[in-house]
């Protein structure tokens, strides 16, 4: 067939219909963030059809102006590390839907794409779903904010793949974007993700940098030698140093701006590492002060890394 362009499978990527779960939940946005909102942006597990009834569905929410739908510090402190999350319930079908809602503004999403810390491109150059935008000029501009992201992925992925097939460039640079967060994930969720993508994986890959591979003697493509390698390494030891303080600061930041924020975090530690995690009251009232005991008990237990 004819050769698409990056931005052409994007588009088509992003055009995929979302499951009614998610079309609840939009309705749910649109009617929260009301005339503010641009865009919404559905990724994460929710978009490979993992655990949508049972789960907690990942969405953005872009807006033109943080100060339009959030006040005071709440909204200072989004701008100063973005996203501020909400947590929203939705009825579909009788039953209730979850979702997490990372707010954004567009010129923070543009900004991220192209910064050290992989929060914002390391989920965004996964495929993703643009499941509402305001009109056609918004649109274009979240497909060119993904497209930024791709380009981040692959240029910061591509030195530490020498050999490697295009699927398992992202193998690759997906593990060592996990890595710089705080996560609660086992190690073989990178591969899940671009397991469950793979040809869309390689096309991607092939189409936005079809110079940085050639055909080894199996005739496979193979990633070549890049001159920026033993930098690079450097660049991502930093970025986990770095990620982890903010991924810290992220979670200390959502204890006053995420409303149901402790028992989500709560929920999803239990979830992920399939052990009971439990608030003490202190916490609660004072979690300032004691979260850091907490945070501590939990690391050394496992529940993260």
């Amino acid at each position: 067939g004819v050769a698409m362009s990056v931005t052409e499978l994007l588009r088509a990527q992003c055009a995929q219909p979302a499951p009614q779960e998610v079309a609840a939940l939009v309705a749910a946005v649109r009617e929260r963030f009301g005339s503010s909102l641009n865009a919404v942006i559905f990724y994460g597990s929710g978009r490979r059809g993992v655990d949508l009834q049972n789960g907690v569905i990942d969405l953005w929410a872009v807006v033109d102006d943080r100060r339009a739908v959030e006040r005071g510090w709440r909204a200072w402190l989004g701008g100063l590390l973005p996203p501020n999350v909400y947590f929203l319930e939705a009825n579909h079908a009788g039953a209730s839907v979850r979702a997490k809602i990372g707010l954004f503004t567009l010129a923070e999403l543009r900004q991220a794409s192209a910064k050290l810390e992989s929060y914002v491109w390391g989920r965004l150059a996964q495929p993703v779903s643009l499941v509402f935008a305001r009109d056609e000029q918004i649109h274009a501009q979240v497909i060119e904010v993904l497209a930024a992201c791709v380009e981040t992925f692959l240029t910061n992925a591509l030195p530490l793949a020498t050999g490697a097939r295009p699927m398992d460039v992202w193998r690759i640079g997906l593990a060592r974007s996990y890595a710089s967060e705080l996560r609660a994930e086992g190690r073989g969720r990178a591969s899940d993700i671009v397991g469950a993508d793979g040809d869309y994986y390689e096309r991607l890959t092939l189409t936005c940098r079809p110079d940085a591979f050639v055909r080894n003697a199996s005739g496979a493509w193979a990633a070549q030698p890049q001159s920026t390698t033993a930098q690079m390494v450097g660049r991502w030891r930093w970025r986990a140093v770095i990620g982890k303080f903010l991924s810290v600061l992220r979670l200390l930041k959502g204890l006053y701006t995420f409303e149901g924020g402790l028992d989500y975090i709560a929920w999803k530690l239990a979830r992920h590492s399939g052990q009971a995690v439990e608030i003490p009251e202190r916490v609660r009232r004072w979690p300032l002060i004691f979260v850091w005991g907490l945070m501590w008990r939990l690391y050394r237990r496992g529940v993260f890394r």
